[in-house]
């Protein structure tokens, strides 16, 4: 894990807090040799290298998938790297990383138009379209849901092949069951409802805009991480 990077890619914004907290789970739970941001960040905020990023396309995966393949061809990160969002957040220290999933992809799509009362959504056409793409180019996939929000660590080579080869937006599922990498079943730690239980012994925890600002996991994530950490500027809190 000290010889790999951890890449962020975050849209540009004067304020990011998530990030400022994330970056300090970061530095306290998850070694790491560099920290790189693509896209945006607020002023306070410094990693290790930051690429300033145009991010061009009409849909959010197309913004992503740009970037996705900017930082692929990027040669200073490192061949494999951990791929993160600005909300997630190393809940205890990560001694030995092991990729993670949440069940498998149907029983995630039930799920999802369970909730949703059987009515279509975008998201769960894409879904679908993303299995008839798996199917095809892996007939023994094993159909596991990597869309957790948690780290994911990504070799740059076969990223690309990923990129280059699938239309759908659920790139961590794709690259997960395409490469086969396996890893461990864990309950998604993502929290932005009231009634979700806050695990303290999780290994990575995740929240929303909404949630991180006025509900009980933004609060536990500022009490656990309070220290201010190499990656923003001391006269911030």
């Amino acid at each position: 894990m000290k010889d790999n990077d951890i890449v962020y890619i975050v849209k540009n914004a004067q304020t990011n807090e998530e990030l400022r907290y994330s970056l300090r789970s970061v530095e306290a739970n998850f070694p790491h040799r560099k920290v790189w941001i693509f896209g945006g960040k607020p002023d306070y905020i410094h990693p290790d290298e930051f690429v300033r990023v145009r991010q061009i396309g009409i849909t959010k995966w197309e913004k992503v998938r740009n970037t996705l393949l900017l930082i692929c061809e990027t040669k200073g990160v490192s061949d494999d790297f951990f791929l993160f969002n600005d909300d997630f957040y190393i809940n205890n220290k990560v001694e030995k990383y092991e990729p993670v999933y949440d069940g498998d992809i149907y029983r995630h799509i039930v799920e999802i138009e369970e909730r949703n009362y059987d009515k279509p959504s975008v998201y769960t056409a894409q879904l679908r379209q993303m299995v008839k793409e798996l199917r095809k180019a892996v007939p023994d996939s094993p159909m596991l849901n990597y869309a957790v929000h948690m780290p994911i660590l990504i070799n740059k080579t076969k990223a690309l092949e990923v990129l280059r080869r699938f239309q759908s937006p659920m790139f961590r599922t794709l690259y997960g069951n395409y490469w086969k990498i396996g890893g461990v079943d864990i309950k998604d730690g993502k929290i932005v409802r009231r009634n979700q239980t806050i695990e303290d012994s999780a290994p990575y925890l995740s929240s929303d805009d909404n949630a991180f600002m006025t509900q009980d996991i933004g609060r536990y994530i500022k009490k656990k991480f309070c220290e201010r950490s190499k990656y923003e500027d001391d006269k911030t809190r």
